[in-house]
């Protein structure tokens, strides 16, 4: 009997398994460049900055819980390779 509650156990815990460490990390990180973007302190600016400026790979994984306000920031500070994309397609 004991033997069936463990195997129950188990399966139950393996089929709630949630979001990835790393879909945490990038969750995280969205809120923290959305934080910054609204930022008046001169580390929150310069956090911002460093974030939009981090190659197009990195900021990837965030992009659907960045705000508009950011994702726009983004597109300009990488305007050159926005541009080429664009043109190439």
């Amino acid at each position: 009997m004991s033997e069936v509650i463990a195997e129950n156990v188990v399966s139950l815990s393996e089929e709630t398994k949630g979001p990835s460490k790393e879909d945490v990390f990038n969750y995280l990180i969205a809120i923290g460049a959305n934080s910054c973007s609204r930022g008046y302190d001169e580390s929150q600016k310069e956090m911002r900055k460093l974030f939009l400026n981090m190659p197009l790979k990195d900021i990837a994984p965030t992009w659907v819980h960045l705000n508009d306000q950011v994702k726009i920031a983004v597109i300009n500070a990488h305007a050159d390779e926005f541009n080429q994309w664009i043109q190439s397609s």
